[in-house]
């Protein structure tokens, strides 16, 4: 029986991180390739429509954990630096929604917080590898060009602190959305389910 369990956990992962990374390879490569701006925070928007909506689905412990393996694993298929970095990004995707809702039983507050800090791992890991590779000069950068910015602006420069804080605010805001979006679908899918089950 808990052999059993087992495979069906990793059926259920493959099913969701199959179409996770069918999306990442090929709507992830277009978006990528068009240079669409916070092309990654659209990409991990997607990846936790499906985890939420999986999650509804089979709610297991694990399970968005092994969904981020499988997604990550057809990702490096392509191996390449952007290539692995994505594959980062989605194993931390799935590690944030794995820690906030990863017992499968949550609700609507819940899956919106792991909706929205799951999305925000891009922008933060973007973050972290300008520092390593740039170092602080980085930061002295943008913050000189937000300087000039506010002062094209005219407006103080305490907005400019402002300006962050509704940027990270924004990019959580698309996660909560995503999250909702997946609770939706989930929730049409189940209920599907147990009309047909009546019906059998």
């Amino acid at each position: 029986m808990k052999h059993r369990n087992i495979t069906r956990d990793w059926v259920y992962a493959t099913v969701f991180g199959s179409l996770w990374g069918a999306l990442e390879i090929t709507l992830g490569a277009l978006i990528h390739a068009l240079r669409i701006p916070l092309a990654g925070v659209w990409m991990a928007a997607a990846g936790v429509i499906i985890l939420i909506c999986g999650l509804m689905i089979y709610p297991r412990r694990g399970f968005a954990l092994r969904v981020g393996v499988v997604c990550m694993l057809l990702k490096l298929v392509n191996p390449s630096i952007a290539f692995v970095l994505a594959a980062i990004s989605i194993i931390m995707e799935a590690v944030a929604v794995e820690i906030i809702i990863g017992d499968g039983r949550f609700g609507r507050l819940r899956a919106m917080l792991a909706g929205g800090v799951a999305v925000l791992m891009p922008f933060f890991q973007f973050l972290l590898y300008a520092l390593i590779i740039y170092g602080w000069d980085v930061v002295r950068v943008y913050y000189i060009g937000i300087q000039k910015m506010l002062k094209w602006m005219t407006a103080p420069e305490a907005a400019g602190y402002g300006a962050v804080a509704a940027i990270i605010a924004g990019i959580f805001m698309i996660g909560v959305v995503s999250a909702l979006v997946g609770l939706r679908i989930g929730g049409a899918v189940l209920e599907h389910r147990e009309n047909f089950d009546h019906v059998s």
